[in-house]
């Protein structure tokens, strides 16, 4: 690539067939060496909370490190030391949905119906509710994710922000335990890792916004008698956990050796106030819809969608069609 004015260069990507959800990032740097511009190499893969490699030797003193990852859950912040240039979005949740108007697939069916957005606080803090927030130190980088949805949790209960001690997200829960801030943000159903990772005693003061958070997403070619019989098997798998917490739990450990028998019960527990609520465990609703794509578009600086974009219309309660709203 030539050097050029900001702006000044264009890249093109061509694909030979139909790509869903493409995931592609490009960055430009300068000075870098003409005839051997990349040094050494390294790659991963594996099941754990953060990506890593095995080390590299460079061959000069003066070398750029550049690190990449592709996940199948969300990227919170880069590693220490490491600069965040770009997170993308491509699909997971609402919030990764809407960065699309056209997408091959959407919603048939809300496993989360309240946000799990909470601020993680020592247990022996006198926080108590979210208004408590806006005088608390909150850790984290500026540009995360989880931060601009904490923000917007606060905005929308008019609550006034947090003062933010910049860090990278993998730091707070450490400096949470020495007390060097009062909140991290995150969802509530992680309590348990948050705990170890601080070191101390923690609680969580839940939102609770009223927005769905996750769900079952279906290829919009599939047919509607196929996704049905895929969210009934969702909602009675939720129905079958709430009856009985440790029903599927040796299937999860055995899949994720990794995550601690009692860590996963206690995470389950936290998650039922946001998975059973008074509506129907993995109902829809059209203005439910919409109050979430406007909620999260505005938490992260997205254009809005239509809501019909991010779930199909043809599985929302009939409750709700009827209601006129």
């Amino acid at each position: 690539m030539l050097v050029a004015n900001s702006g000044g260069n264009t890249v093109t990507v061509t694909f030979n067939g139909a790509t869903a959800y493409p995931d592609i990032r490009i960055l430009e740097y300068s000075n870098a060496d003409l005839s051997v511009p990349v040094d050494v190499t390294a790659a991963g893969t594996g099941n754990s909370t953060t990506s890593s490699t095995v080390a590299v030797t460079t061959l000069h003193a003066n070398d750029l490190l550049f690190a990449a990852n592709i996940v199948a859950t969300l990227t919170n912040a880069p590693g220490a030391g490491f600069t965040s240039r770009v997170i993308t979005n491509p699909d997971g949740s609402v919030v990764f949905k809407m960065e699309g108007a056209e997408i091959p697939a959407r919603f048939v069916a809300v496993v989360s119906q309240r946000s799990p957005m909470a601020g993680i606080v020592a247990a022996d803090s006198d926080i108590s509710e979210p208004r408590h927030l806006s005088r608390c130190r909150v850790g984290g980088p500026p540009d995360g994710r989880l931060l601009a949805e904490y923000r917007a949790a606060l905005g929308h209960l008019g609550v006034p922000p947090s003062e933010l001690v910049p860090m990278p997200y993998e730091d707070a829960p450490a400096a949470l335990g020495r007390g060097e801030i009062e909140v991290v943000p995150d969802f509530a159903d992680l309590l348990p890792r948050l705990r170890r990772q601080a070191g101390i005693p923690v609680r969580a003061v839940a939102f609770r916004t009223d927005v769905y958070a996750s769900g079952l997403v279906a290829a919009d070619r599939l047919p509607l008698e196929t996704v049905a019989r895929m969210r009934d098997a969702v909602v009675a798998a939720l129905e079958e956990q709430r009856r009985d917490p440790h029903w599927g739990l040796d299937a999860l450990l055995a899949r994720h050796p990794d995550v601690d028998r009692a860590d996963a019960l206690e995470g389950w527990r936290l998650a039922e106030p946001i998975i059973f609520t008074r509506a129907q465990p993995g109902s829809m609703e059209p203005h439910r819809w919409e109050e979430t794509v406007a909620y999260a578009s505005a938490a992260l600086g997205l254009p809005q969608v239509p809501a019909d974009s991010v779930y199909r219309f043809e599985f929302a309660t009939a409750a709700a069609l009827g209601s006129g709203r």
